[in-house]
């Protein structure tokens, strides 16, 4: 935990690493921009700053969170990355990814470098999701990314796959035919879970498009999952706080920037400093302030989001 009895525990760092923003998906609703370019030598930017962070500040406990874009476009840093940490510290890591490239064997070798958390998305059954979730080549996307999914069943190693299923306007009947696919596949094994809540609208070209569901049709598709024998989480997020409300918590962008949110990546604000060539994080101390307000004044809104300062769990 970053927040224990709300003390900071200063011996546990979280980066979020968003080693690519560009995307083999072209989601309809997505608001990433795919403009940023990458840092040919950010890994190694990476691996300098781990080493500072655990010999130069007494980090003991690194968390390893891998975002995009796409992450799987740069599957062979983050074995990288990870070999260089799990050597020197502690090192959990957890990844949200849209699946297509993570077949069974990456799989299998990100889990044995402590990359034990996932993040999959679907909107539905691929009656529905592959109207919505397609390639960059306007391909669809839903057998492959459930062929890889149901493939980790046969490993014996510890994980956490969480499936998140995205409600929209009238889809209930395409997502009730997923959670019994998912039912008769996954129903017994306890590392999945299923995450399903509204789709959401972040800012993204297509945001006017997007038909939110009803609050009713969201828990009757829970309702219906636990039904099927389905293990269900209600909120990812089991601390109820924003990871950019954290004092110890950073994103490291593809371009060496240094932000706090991934879903405001676009504004200044948000640009709070950068990695250098050494390894050094260069942090602007008073945009880290206005980020990390709500942990000095105990404002739950500020707290669950910075970005808003609204407590959006009411």
């Amino acid at each position: 935990m970053i927040i224990q009895d709300n003390k900071l525990d200063n011996n546990f760092f979280h980066i979020i690493f968003m080693l690519s923003e560009q995307c083999n998906f072209r989601c309809i609703y997505c608001y990433e921009k795919f403009s940023n370019n990458k840092a040919n030598d950010l890994d190694q930017r990476i691996i300098k700053s781990i080493h500072k962070l655990v010999y130069y500040y007494n980090i003991d406990r690194l968390n390893m969170s891998f975002f995009g874009g796409e992450p799987m476009l740069y599957y062979d840093k983050i074995i990288k990355i990870m070999e260089y940490s799990n050597s020197i510290i502690n090192t959990h890591g957890d990844m949200t990814t849209n699946g297509y490239l993570l077949n069974k064997e990456k799989f299998e070798k990100l889990v044995k470098l402590n990359v034990r958390e996932y993040q999959i998305t679907f909107d539905g059954y691929k009656d529905y999701h592959d109207k919505v979730r397609i390639t960059i080549g306007k391909t669809p996307t839903f057998d492959m990314i459930f062929k890889n999914i149901v493939s980790y069943k046969d490993l014996k190693e510890d994980f956490r796959i969480t499936i998140r299923i995205h409600m929209h306007k009238n889809n209930f009947s395409s997502v009730k035919k997923l959670i019994d696919l998912l039912a008769d596949y996954l129903a017994d094994d306890k590392r999945y879970v299923l995450f399903l809540r509204s789709i959401s609208r972040l800012g993204g070209p297509n945001d006017n498009a997007i038909m939110l569901p009803s609050r009713e049709e969201v828990e009757d598709a829970i309702t219906y999952a636990k039904s099927r024998g389905l293990n269900i989480v209600l909120n990812r997020n089991m601390s109820n706080f924003c990871y950019a409300s954290l004092p110890n918590s950073i994103v490291i962008r593809a371009d060496g920037k240094i932000s706090k949110c991934t879903v405001d990546l676009y504004s200044d604000r948000n640009i709070v400093g950068y990695l250098d060539s050494n390894g050094n994080l260069v942090l602007d101390q008073d945009k880290i302030r206005f980020w990390a307000r709500g942990f000095f004044t105990g404002n739950l809104g500020e707290l669950r989001c910075p970005l808003t300062g609204e407590d959006i769990y009411d």
